[in-house]
């Protein structure tokens, strides 16, 4: 037997059409309760791309989770009194940071808990105490063949160098800009 709606017959259903429907619905929970299929849990958790892939024991793809892309947003020098974001990044001291809670700078050194190193130069004395951060907006004109700095670029921060003509970088040599 077949259920029987209201909105297809398009009158009320009668005592025997609602009997009938709830006796049709009981009869297949009961054939799914006698034939309960086998509990199927987790086995593994796969990352495809962005993606959580989530698997059965043979291989069955469960589910597929999208992961959030964060939106950095480049900063430049830390600054006292600016209110900070998260996944601001700011550069205090040569260092790259992370901001992960929103708030509004007063002293570096008390709201450490509020960032996250993300680069640091390595310990060599030859290095400039200084190592700017850019956004592709204020990129300057490279003057000194040797400079760096680290360029926020389609949410991804690259090491980069000027050849006394143009930024490059590090990755690639390729041209930065072109």
């Amino acid at each position: 037997m077949t259920i029987i709606y209201r909105a297809q017959k398009g009158a009320p259903l009668t005592m025997e059409e609602l009997d009938g429907n709830f006796k049709n619905l009981e009869t297949r929970l009961e054939v799914l309760e006698e034939h309960a299929l086998p509990e199927e849990g987790i086995s593994k958790i796969i990352l495809e791309g962005d993606e959580l892939v989530i698997q059965g024991p043979h291989e069955t793809t469960l589910g597929r989770v999208r992961l959030p892309i964060p939106q950095f947003h480049g900063r430049g020098e830390w600054q006292d009194h600016q209110d900070y974001n998260v996944y601001d990044l700011v550069r205090h001291e040569s260092v790259l940071y992370l901001c992960l809670k929103a708030h509004q700078s007063r002293h570096f050194n008390q709201e450490r808990d509020d960032w996250q190193v993300l680069w640091q130069p390595p310990q060599i004395e030859a290095l400039s105490p200084k190592f700017p951060l850019f956004i592709a907006s204020n990129l300057p004109t490279p003057e000194e063949p040797g400079t760096t700095g680290l360029l926020i670029m389609d949410e991804k921060v690259l090491p980069i160098y000027a050849d006394g003509k143009a930024w490059r970088r590090f990755s690639d040599h390729q041209t930065i800009g072109e």
